[in-house]
């Protein structure tokens, strides 16, 4: 196993004592592509991820539009396989207790209907996205990012909720430059990724299974003070 860095990529502190995949492997149904992407990481900081790394692979194939997919649904299968297991009831109980009853409503805002909604757990999501971010910025940049630097992850279709204004500036200034920037595909239809650097920050662009798509933007604080 080789190693590129004498400190681990994420905390800064400890050696690597192994590699850390991003995405997550988890996300990769056998047999896995060969091109995965693994960068220096401790082993207290690789063992602190699992859990978050299994229940974002389960929310990313429970979506409906991803569910289908083929290689989703052999993750699928996989996590319906897990809830026959001892430790996959308490699982359960835990996906149901953030079920809720919501309205929804079409593309064009008419309402659809009242349907349970499962309730995500966003910072665990967040914490996912940072990972890839902080992994993928070393392995461009050989260097990594310190704590002059802050990162802001969130979901796509977040961000169609914000005021007009702000979404204009989205799709001109990061949206539709990115349009011109060929994607890194890891696997087939898994996992690609764009990056753009803006003036004050670079902005990384995430897509799981050509559906579900994420934002992450890394900004100097020194500099934007």
């Amino acid at each position: 196993m080789e190693f590129t860095n004498d400190k681990c990529v994420y905390c800064g502190k400890n050696f690597p004592e192994t590699m850390d995949h991003i995405p997550p492997k988890s996300l990769f149904p056998s047999p896995r592509p060969d091109n995965l992407i693994t960068v220096p990481c401790c082993e207290l900081c690789n063992k602190s991820f699992e859990e978050n790394d299994g229940y974002f692979r389960n929310v990313i194939v429970a979506n409906e539009r991803v569910a289908m997919q083929p290689e989703a649904r052999k993750l699928v299968k996989k996590l319906i396989r897990s809830f026959g297991r001892p430790q996959g009831f308490k699982k359960v109980k835990e996906w149901r207790s953030r079920l809720k009853l919501a309205e929804v409503q079409t593309t064009g805002g008419i309402f659809a209907g009242i349907k349970p909604i499962y309730e995500i757990e966003s910072d665990r999501i967040r914490s996912v996205i940072d990972r890839i971010t902080k992994g993928l910025y070393f392995k461009k940049e050989k260097e990594i990012l310190s704590e002059d630097y802050e990162i802001t992850s969130f979901f796509l279709e977040d961000w169609t909720k914000s005021p007009a204004k702000y979404r204009s500036i989205l799709v001109e200034e990061v949206l539709e430059p990115m349009k011109k920037i060929k994607p890194i595909e890891i696997g087939k239809k898994i996992f690609s990724y764009k990056r753009i650097s803006l003036k004050n920050q670079d902005c990384w662009l995430y897509i799981f299974f050509n559906e579900v798509v994420f934002l992450s933007f890394v900004k100097n604080i020194e500099n934007n003070k």
